[in-house]
């Protein structure tokens, strides 16, 4: 049944979200990613439930590329790869992190200066869930930023970099946390 229930969300990732790439990617590719966001989706929706409560299956609240899910937070990390992708910055180590300094901006960075904590909040208490609901904090943090500071769009080539700096960041912070709930990542969705 477990298996039976990976395979029937495989399929729903494949005709849902990833049919329009079939033309793009290769077949390898689409089952890569149908498997990561299947996986995605069953672990965080296990994960992100208080351990003393009942677990509710829905499937089509757990494949959700808009809400709570494993396949948003899984989403949010590959548009950001794919962003970051589209610009060629020599060095992204060495950025004006006081040219970041819209309210989105300084919300995303005081959020993921917490990222330590929570992990460490999270093991103590045996409460995966603590995770879970940073990294959901964390994508919707994000996917703010990127509505209201546009990267290419940026003053300057300085303000530019900072930005995606904070991209990278926060890229690195969603795919060390779901690595630590056992969740994959692609690269792309």
């Amino acid at each position: 049944p477990l298996m039976d229930l990976v395979s029937q969300m495989k399929n729903h990732v494949k005709t849902e979200y990833l049919s329009r790439y079939e033309a793009e990617w290769s077949a390898d590719e689409v089952e890569s990613v149908s498997d990561a966001v299947a996986q995605g989706a069953i672990k965080y929706g296990m994960l992100r439930q208080d351990t003393n409560k009942k677990i509710f299956f829905d499937m089509a609240e757990w494949l959700k590329l808009d809400g709570e899910s494993g396949p948003f937070i899984q989403y949010s990390y590959a548009r950001i790869q794919s962003i970051i992708s589209k610009f060629t910055v020599a060095d992204l180590a060495s950025f004006d992190g006081t040219l970041l300094s819209h309210a989105a901006e300084i919300k995303l960075m005081q959020h993921l200066m917490n990222f330590n904590s929570v992990v460490l909040s999270a093991s103590e208490n045996y409460k995966p869930a603590l995770i879970c609901t940073y990294l959901y904090e964390t994508a919707k943090k994000f996917n703010v930023f990127y509505h209201e500071c546009s990267i290419g769009k940026a003053e300057t080539e300085e303000l530019k970099k900072a930005r995606l700096a904070l991209a990278s960041a926060t890229a690195a912070i969603l795919k060390h946390g779901l690595a630590l709930l056992g969740i994959p990542v692609p690269n792309r969705m």
